[in-house]
């Protein structure tokens, strides 16, 4: 029992654990030019989920919403969810494309196993 409990805090003390899954979203995919919004507009947003503990040294498995230029994870759409807290200014399909209704701001949030993203603040222009 001595061992294991010693082989477990080696594991604990090297960093040999991913952690939290954490969701982001942003606006663009990496390499991709800045975008805005606009009424009838549509664009994609791109979500990344990955695990806190991820390093150089140590690398946990990552995933994205959708391919982009400069993206080096896998691409999991399935595992995707989005939802815009103001449907009435942008809508946001299951596959991140943003759609301007209205002039405003709305919150867009994904998911993925259960986890939120902290909200991305869109704000649709005339």
């Amino acid at each position: 029992m001595r061992i294991a409990s010693g082989l477990i805090s080696l594991a604990v003390l090297t960093g040999c654990t991913c952690g939290d899954l954490v969701v982001t979203v942003y606006p663009t995919g990496s390499g991709e030019p800045v975008r805005g919004w606009g009424i009838g507009d549509t664009a994609s947003v791109f979500a990344e989920a990955g695990h806190e503990n991820s390093t150089p040294d140590f690398q946990c498995a990552r995933y994205g919403s959708r391919a982009a230029p400069n993206y080096s994870g896998d691409v999991q759409p399935d595992k995707f969810t989005f939802q815009s807290s103001r449907p009435d200014v942008a809508t946001v399909t299951n596959q991140g494309l943003v759609t301007g209704v209205q002039v405003g701001q709305t919150d867009i949030t994904a998911t993925a196993e259960g986890v939120v993203s902290r909200p991305l603040r869109i704000t649709v222009d005339p």
